[in-house]
């Protein structure tokens, strides 16, 4: 998981201009915030190829509170959609306890017990993860919520 590998490591080392390599000429990388709708066009019309790369963004649902307010998601922000136990996040950092949420825009970071290098930042998607390590993360807090309400009905 700990990112490219091989001679598409070279490749990005050499596009990137790390020390120690020849630099690839051939290829620039531009941030689209850095052009006039112009100067992109033009910028567009010389190039021989160009490889959009916008990253992934959560789209999120309208998550309600118990008197019908709109709870503001971390997501609606841009930022990380989910907590280390795949529960989204509300604006103000705070985990919801029954809400989870999967997939390469919420942010998730598997941990080095899924078999992450601890050097890696950014994030992972596999079937494997979502059938194993991260299904079961929200089975268990799946579990653990019935078992409370399980217990409070019990208690009643």
């Amino acid at each position: 998981m700990g990112g490219l590998r091989g001679h598409g490591h070279d490749v990005w080392r050499r596009i990137a201009r790390r020390p120690d390599v020849v630099a690839e000429s051939r290829v620039a990388i531009h941030h689209l915030q850095d052009f006039s709708d112009a100067a992109l066009r033009a910028e567009i019309e010389q190039a021989a190829l160009v490889v959009p790369c916008f990253g992934y963004r959560s789209a999120t649902l309208p998550i309600f509170g118990p008197a019908g307010e709109r709870v503001r998601l971390a997501a609606d922000d841009n930022g990380k959609a989910v907590s280390a136990a795949c529960r989204l996040l509300r604006a103000d950092g705070v985990e919801l306890p029954n809400i989870f949420g999967v997939g390469l825009g919420t942010g998730f970071r598997p941990s080095e017990a899924m078999g992450c290098e601890p050097n890696f930042d950014g994030q992972a998607n596999s079937l494997w993860l979502y059938q194993n390590d991260i299904g079961g993360l929200i089975y268990r807090g799946i579990q653990a919520a019935t078992e409370q309400v399980s217990f409070v009905r019990a208690a009643e």
